[in-house]
């Protein structure tokens, strides 16, 4: 009955697979990039976003006028040992001097410019290594540049400063003075209820005797830079290749936010550790191949949803807009999956399942509702319509 109902489905909306995507998506991104400079010009006034609305004006029409004229294919000629070596000791020389260069800058509180190029041409040298390397080979040394690459971009801003930079952090740096102060957390103060992100600072700097600088660097900055790395790798090995992995494990590590909230050691910091391990999780967990019995297979199951639930509870605890936004991935990807899979297939193959969609929106609206002292306005609005005789 499911099976018929399901080629119903298919059968009602079988002319989506006809509809030429890549055309549509075209010709909207035309639209959406007109109504972006219009807007940007009369009502924002900013012409930063005008020229970013013609950018991407420009590029769907040419892949309107040239996008079926251009063929794409990978030429596995490229791959040479040989220059993988010659960029990799690019990359250490290039390396070298850019840290004798902010050894030696003039101002103190100033990176040079010189370091910024330099750091762009490592990246660029990594993308041509990930390009020219053979197959399985060097991709551990071109993760560890990726990592080093992600090291040198934020720790060089980092490390210049005595203290902490910027606006937020210094307010989370006054909060946690305060829980050191009087040995908690005071309730009704801000982010008294989502404290996960003050308390592991807190537990730092007493375990270490650190500074909150020094604290944030180990807890907060140096994962931010390692794990997310990893996670997409192993999601992208997983769903494509190691090449594509380690390309978008590249773009991730230079990409201005991620930089951004490693610099400032932020609570929405540890969105970005989190986030990608449990998507990770969940796609083992849903679509992974596990060997062995059925009674190991499930005991491995069942630590592994430990695992993500602990990860889900971490990211609640650490604030609204990061567990908002988990929560926005996990209904568009049971969205996506849940369309595809009934309009491909007879049976639905779930890479995220309702069930763990709801799991986590109710655990973080239950949460929610707790902190802000509100139960009665849950009840009163959402449950107490339905059942009118209690």
């Amino acid at each position: 009955m499911i099976a018929d109902s399901n080629n119903t489905f298919k059968d009602r909306f079988s002319f989506l697979m006809k509809i030429d995507l890549d055309i549509v998506l075209a010709i909207l991104g035309l639209f959406i990039s007109l109504f972006m400079a219009i807007y940007s010009a009369i009502v924002l006034q900013r012409e930063v976003y005008i020229i970013y609305g013609a950018i991407l004006g420009i590029a769907c029409l040419l892949w309107l006028l040239l996008g079926r004229k251009i063929s794409i294919r990978y030429n596995y000629s490229f791959h040479n040992r040989t220059y993988v070596q010659i960029l990799a000791i690019f990359f250490f020389l290039t390396l070298t001097i850019s840290i004798i260069l902010l050894h030696l800058r003039s101002e103190l509180f100033v990176r040079p410019l010189s370091v910024f190029i330099l750091i762009s041409t490592m990246a660029g040298i990594v993308a041509l290594e990930i390009i020219y390397s053979p197959k399985h080979q060097y991709f551990l040394l071109i993760i560890i540049q990726t990592l080093i690459l992600g090291l040198i971009t934020q720790l060089s801003l980092v490390m210049l400063f005595p203290d902490v930079i910027g606006i937020d952090p210094a307010l989370h740096k006054n909060l946690i003075d305060g829980i050191l102060f009087s040995g908690h957390t005071t309730p009704g103060t801000d982010y008294s209820t989502t404290p996960l992100f003050h308390i592991g600072t807190v537990i730092g700097m007493l375990i270490g005797s650190v500074s909150y600088s020094d604290a944030t660097l180990i807890i907060v900055t140096l994962p931010n830079i390692i794990l997310p790395i990893l996670s997409i790798f192993l999601l992208g090995k997983y769903l494509f290749n190691e090449r594509v992995a380690l390309m978008a494990t590249l773009l991730l590590t230079m990409a201005p936010y991620h930089i951004y909230f490693g610099v400032w050691a932020v609570p929405n910091t540890f969105a970005s550790l989190t986030t990608p391990l449990i998507l990770y999780i969940l796609l083992i967990l849903y679509r992974g191949k596990i060997s062995g019995s059925p009674r190991n297979i499930k005991n491995y199951k069942i630590n592994l949803f430990g695992i993500a639930i602990i990860l889900m509870i971490t990211l609640i605890m650490t604030h609204p807009v990061a567990s908002l936004g988990m929560a926005l991935i996990l209904f568009i990807i049971w969205g996506i999956n849940s369309a595809y899979w009934l309009l491909n297939s007879n049976e639905i193959k779930y890479t995220v399942s309702a069930g763990t969609m709801l799991f986590f929106i109710i655990l973080m609206a239950s949460w929610w509702t707790y902190i802000g002292n509100h139960l009665h306005y849950l009840w009163d609005q959402l449950l107490a319509p339905q059942f009118p005789s209690c």
